[in-house]
């Protein structure tokens, strides 16, 4: 992984000098590791152009890349990972592919310490992630009922390419059972869902809408929302 100096950082947007860059340090520290994370960003694009980790200045895709990583989800692995994630859910999410309340699409908060984080790696880049809220963790003096997603995202330049329908996949095999999903659910995951479960019938009923922590009352069927959906669709 190269790593640069102050003087030799410039915009790759707009090549701007380091003159026209300006530090700010994000608060991070709920993850379940000890990071110092300082951001460099263009005051004429205000854009991230470069991250400092371990006193050492790096490009932006230059953490996104790891030629040790294997295709697939991969829960975090290290600081040069947790690095990646957030870049993803605090940068290129604002920055690149802002979220759409008519989309139901909602800003990422920090995930707690008992959150479990994975990535999506393809061809050595990281390109995606989701996090989790695990059976039987704590929130807001309740526990969670199932294991919950509680944020997905996958970079703009690698939708429509089978990747979502993998996540649910992988929450599948890495924790059989009911897997909720936490609300708001976005017009694209209802989507995927709805992909999903016209291939694999046989979990219509292991996946859930779930509010807060999915007491009862406070989850509903996603096959049965999506076929009452539809149904309102055809009155329509």
């Amino acid at each position: 992984m190269a790593t640069i100096t102050d003087l030799e950082i410039s915009c790759f947007r707009c090549r701007s000098s380091n003159s026209m860059l300006y530090n700010c340090k994000p608060d991070f520290n709920t993850i379940n590791y000890s990071i110092s994370i300082e951001l460099l960003n263009c005051t004429v694009c205000n854009i991230c152009v470069s991250i400092k980790i371990r006193d050492s200045w790096k490009y932006i895709e230059d953490i996104l890349s790891n030629k040790t990583k294997k295709d697939g989800w991969q829960i975090l692995d290290g600081l040069n990972d947790v690095a990646a994630y957030y870049l993803l859910s605090q940068i290129f999410y604002h920055q690149h592919d802002s979220p759409k309340t008519e989309l139901c699409e909602a800003t990422y908060d920090i995930p707690d310490k008992s959150d479990i984080i994975k990535l999506l790696w393809h061809q050595n880049k990281a390109v995606g992630f989701y996090t989790v809220k695990p059976k039987g963790s704590e929130a807001h003096y309740s526990t969670y009922n199932m294991t919950t997603l509680d944020t997905a995202y996958i970079r703009k330049s690698h939708r429509r390419q089978g990747f979502a329908l993998n996540l649910i996949h992988d929450l599948l095999f890495s924790w059989p059972g009911n897997i909720g999903f936490s609300t708001p659910i976005s017009i694209a995951m209802w989507k995927v869902l709805e992909k999903f479960l016209m291939l694999h019938e046989n979990y219509k009923y292991l996946l859930w809408e779930v509010e807060g922590t999915g007491e009862e009352g406070s989850r509903k069927l996603i096959w049965f929302c999506l076929k009452k959906r539809n149904y309102c669709i055809r009155q329509d």
